[in-house]
């Protein structure tokens, strides 16, 4: 429970407690609370109407005194005529029925000792519940600081990174590396692959190809569900499609996704492939499977345009960009080795393998900015994979310009590599901090939760001993994310070759979990997944791609030599 979001609920309750719509509304509920058959329930989904328009606190204020005053107007038909205006007035029946037979119905002060009592009640809970809560899970911390988060891993160690390197060092390590834009060509055979098109892409395509305009609509419905839902990879078997038309698709078009160059199983389930793409260029997906989930993690780079110190993708420099198509095929890719299609004529099976994705491997999403809108809406469409939007998590480093976009045209879940609490330092570990300060990007996220409907924004940050790692660490971070609906996932560092830094210990990692956890936010951290595949976040790189830094350069840039 977020403690300022009480608190600023409670100072709108006592503002809205004096205006004309408080009271209009409340009334309204002891109208619809006095009628039997109607509830304070459906009074608050056919007075919600009157809250359109109005601030999300504001109306969740006026929401309760719709149900406040109807679960007071319910107890009046139960006493005037013995009929419960609502299911919790039923008791109001036995005493006080009797009560209305005497001709003590209409005293005076049953209104203020049932209706405004209760609303004082509430207000003293809004006042006192956040100090509740953290008292009664004082001690649930250390318990819920070890649940797992499924987006992870971690390792062991490597040479420490102090303080006193930073400042230094930031003034020299590159905030981004230049993005190497390769005109796309079609393939060799010149057909246009399907894969990764959005429908209206797709649309356009088959006119363009040659399908009447008024079928088109219909042929992108019935090839959308073999590709997507049944997961046919050839137009001959698209058996509702006349035998003409599924040759004139086979010569115009075709169904493409990446190659499996390797596939690593970790002791743990952790499924971790290298992909080949398009030029010849790879990389990698991670499956995390659990009880009741399968996280994919995708990429949407070949490398990274970033140069964050403490991950080993950034030592990768950037190839290209991935096309929607390569996005895409990384959840078809991960389908196909599950065995997760449907199979026609079989019972549906709602089990979902890959029943989150996120946007957390190779590269920054937000650099390759359409190609991800347009891979997750191929992926969000009811008709086919079908991911809900709140299925999807968009991991940034603070890519700014493109959050407010991101909201409104992906709707995703955000997570942000955060990482630090003062400029100085996150200037060195996520350089394009050095372009978007930490003020710049709480401003811009601080919309994120009301413009995409999201839930909350995940903070991501990596434990690295005697970095970002102290107390007062953990209390400038609380202090800076106050008022945004959040989570922190903390994340001890996962090893990888000439890393410059080292993990916190459990110790330190807790001490610190403990300080966000009594602020009011959950914060949990991350149990090690994969870690004898380097499948970890911070860890992916391809193997086999020889352009990269040297570990002289990585040093340097840690400001270490």
């Amino acid at each position: 429970m977020n403690v300022m979001f009480v608190e600023h609920f409670t100072n709108a309750y006592h503002t809205l407690k004096r205006t004309r719509a408080r009271t209009l509304l409340t009334v309204l509920g002891i109208t619809i609370g006095a009628l039997p058959g109607l509830t304070a329930t459906m009074g608050v989904a056919l007075l919600v109407p009157f809250t359109f328009g109005r601030p999300p606190v504001e109306s969740l204020g006026m929401l309760l005194g719709i149900y406040c005053g109807g679960m007071y107007g319910g107890s009046i038909s139960a006493i005037l005529i013995r009929t419960p205006g609502t299911p919790a007035a039923a008791a109001t029946v036995l005493e006080g029925y009797p009560l209305g037979q005497r001709g003590e119905a209409g005293d005076a002060g049953f209104l203020r000792q049932h209706l405004l009592s209760g609303l004082h009640r509430l207000e003293v809970l809004c006042r006192v519940h956040p100090f509740l809560f953290l008292f009664l899970f004082r001690d649930h911390r250390k318990h819920a600081s070890r649940i797992e988060s499924p987006l992870s891993c971690g390792t062991v160690a490597s040479p420490p990174q102090r303080h006193d390197h930073l400042q230094s060092a930031a003034m020299t390590a590159p905030i981004t590396q230049d993005v190497l834009t390769i005109p796309r060509k079609l393939p060799e055979s010149g057909r246009v692959n399907i894969v990764g098109l959005t429908r209206d892409q797709l649309h356009h395509a088959l006119i363009e190809a040659g399908t009447p305009e008024r079928q088109a609509k219909m042929r992108v419905g019935q090839i959308w569900q073999w590709v997507y839902h049944w997961g046919v990879r050839d137009f001959a078997l698209m058996t509702n499609l006349a035998k003409d038309y599924r040759a004139f698709l086979a010569e115009k078009f075709e169904i493409s996704i990446p190659e499996i160059v390797t596939r690593q199983v970790s002791a743990d389930g952790t499924r971790k492939y290298l992909l080949r793409i398009a030029g010849g260029h790879e990389v990698e997906t991670v499956y995390i499977p659990e009880e009741n989930r399968g996280t994919l993690c995708i990429s949407s780079q070949v490398g990274c345009t970033l140069t964050c110190s403490f991950c080993h993708t950034g030592t990768q420099k950037l190839v290209r960009n991935l096309t929607a198509g390569e996005i895409v095929g990384q959840v078809m890719v991960a389908r196909d080795d599950l065995g997760e299609w449907p199979k026609p004529g079989e019972p549906k099976d709602e089990t979902r393998l890959v029943s989150n994705v996120v946007l957390m491997g190779m590269g920054e999403p937000l650099y390759n900015f359409d190609n991800v809108r347009d891979a997750m809406k191929v992926v969000m469409d009811g008709e086919g994979i079908s991911l809900s939007r709140r299925r999807i998590t968009l991991s940034t480093s603070g890519i700014v310009p493109e959050i407010a976009k991101t909201a409104e045209e992906i709707g995703c879940l955000l997570a942000v590599s955060f990482h630090a609490t003062e400029d100085a330092t996150r200037d060195r570990l996520v350089p394009v901090n050095k372009k978007w300060n930490i003020e710049t990007l709480l401003g811009a996220l601080r919309d994120y939760p009301r413009l995409s409907n999201s839930e909350r924004i995940t903070f991501e940050y990596v434990m690295l001993d005697g970095v970002n790692d102290s107390d007062a660490d953990a209390r400038r971070l609380v202090k800076l994310i106050r008022g945004i609906p959040a989570k922190i996932n903390l994340i001890p560092f996962n090893e990888w070759p000439g890393a410059p830094y080292k993990r916190s210990s459990w110790e330190r990692i807790e001490a610190f979990a403990d300080i966000v956890h009594k602020a009011g936010y959950a914060s949990p951290i991350r149990t090690p997944r994969g870690e004898d595949i380097m499948a970890a976040c911070g860890q992916l790189k391809s193997a086999t791609e020889r352009a990269r830094k040297s570990r002289a350069e990585i040093a340097a840039e840690a400001g270490l030599t």
